[in-house]
C-alpha cells in the first residue's frame, strides 16, 4: 500500500533518484543512499515498503525484520565507511513514512551526535552546491553492495 503524495512512497516506486540504485530490497524494507542534495556520502536511508507512519505503525513482521536489519546494517556501514560511529535516527514529522537514517560519523568529523544530523542538513539546505557528487555516493553504494554480497545475504529473511 502506498500514498500518492508521499515522497518515500514515490521513491519506493522509482528508485532511479538514489545514487547507485537500490542497495537492498526485501518484502518489507528498502535500503538506499540518501538522495540529492547529499549531506554526506554514506548516509543511508532504510524505509518500509508499505506506507507506514512512524515507528509505532510497524506491524509485527516489519518489526522483526527491522531487528535483523539493525543487527547487521550499522556494522556493515561502519566497516565500509571507516566510521567511528554509526548513528541510527528516526524523525517522521516532515516525511511521515517511516524512514530510518543510518549516518556514519567519520574520524575527521568534529561534530558529533545529533548535532551532526542538524549541521549536515542545515549546510546542505543553505548550500546545495556543496553536495558531494552523486558519482561519489554511487561508488560508495557499490562498495556497500559488495559487502552485502560477501557475507550478509541472510538479511533478506
Amino acid at each position: 500500500m502506498s500514498s500518492p503524495d508521499c515522497v518515500a512512497c514515490l521513491l519506493n516506486a522509482d528508485p532511479s533518484g538514489a545514487p547507485g540504485g537500490r542497495i537492498l530490497s526485501t518484502e518489507r524494507w528498502v535500503l538506499e543512499h540518501i538522495v540529492a542534495p547529499i549531506p554526506l556520502v554514506g548516509w543511508l536511508i532504510l524505509r518500509t515498503v508499505r506506507h507506514t507512519e512512524g515507528i509505532v505503525g510497524l506491524d509485527p513482521a516489519e518489526g522483526a525484520e527491522l531487528g535483523r536489519l539493525l543487527a547487521t546494517l550499522p556494522k556493515m556501514l561502519q566497516e565500509v565507511s571507516g566510521a567511528e560511529q554509526v548513528y541510527v535516527c528516526v524523525f517522521t514529522e516532515v516525511v511521515p513514512h517511516l524512514h530510518i537514517h543510518l549516518i556514519p560519523r567519520l574520524p575527521d568529523q568534529a561534530v558529533r551526535g545529533p548535532q551532526l544530523f542538524v549541521e549536515r542538513m542545515q549546510a546542505i539546505r543553505e548550500h546545495p552546491e556543496s553536495s558531494p557528487p552523486a558519482a561519489e555516493a554511487a561508488a560508495f553504494v557499490a562498495r556497500v553492495k559488495a559487502a552485502l554480497l560477501a557475507g550478509l545475504g541472510d538479511l533478506e529473511g
